[in-house]
């Protein structure tokens, strides 16, 4: 993975992890199963690509040719390790969300109430040097949030590298 890329989902993830902590995002249960679809769906497509790549002359070709911004690896293993590590945080943001599913940390209906917003003691986690109160819900749903951010960053990533590739495989012959 490039560097640049590296940074960029650090950032997305900081930011969104952050702003869902800081105004304490709740998530309703029909948010996060339509979420696991999306996500599983798109772990379809991701393995749908791996397939296609599969034993395609594209694939002999990348394997041929240096990256030019990773000069010691192939184009073919850049874009395996996109592949991996997209694979990686669609199936991550799944387990995430069924997680919260699963211990019953997200909210009934539309809308979250201001009184299912409270953190059970049980779930409090104070940090005394610095006179902090975390909520263990609260930061896995922030983390969720912010991980499925970088999970859509990495799609549009991805999907920006293969629509290139289909384009110049299209040229080459």
């Amino acid at each position: 993975m490039y560097s640049r890329h590296l940074a960029l989902s650090v950032c997305v993830f900081s930011v969104f992890t952050f702003i869902s902590w800081h105004f304490s995002v709740q998530v309703t249960s029909t948010f996060a199963g339509h979420l696991i679809t999306f996500f599983s769906i798109v772990f379809g497509f991701y393995l749908t690509a791996f397939s296609v790549l599969y034993g395609s002359g594209f694939t002999k070709r990348l394997s041929d040719e240096e990256d030019p911004l990773k000069t010691t690896q192939t184009k073919l293993h850049t874009l395996t390790s996109y592949l991996k590590i997209s694979s990686i945080t669609s199936i991550s943001s799944i387990v995430a969300f069924l997680l919260l599913l699963l211990l019953k940390w997200t909210v009934e209906g539309d809308i979250a109430s201001e009184h299912l917003n409270q953190c059970p003691d049980n779930l409090m986690w104070t940090i005394n040097t610095i006179g902090v109160n975390l909520c263990i819900k609260d930061i896995l749903i922030a983390v969720s949030l912010g991980w499925s951010a970088v999970n859509i960053v990495f799609m549009g990533i991805l999907l920006k590298i293969l629509l290139n590739a289909f384009i110049e495989e299209g040229g080459k012959k």
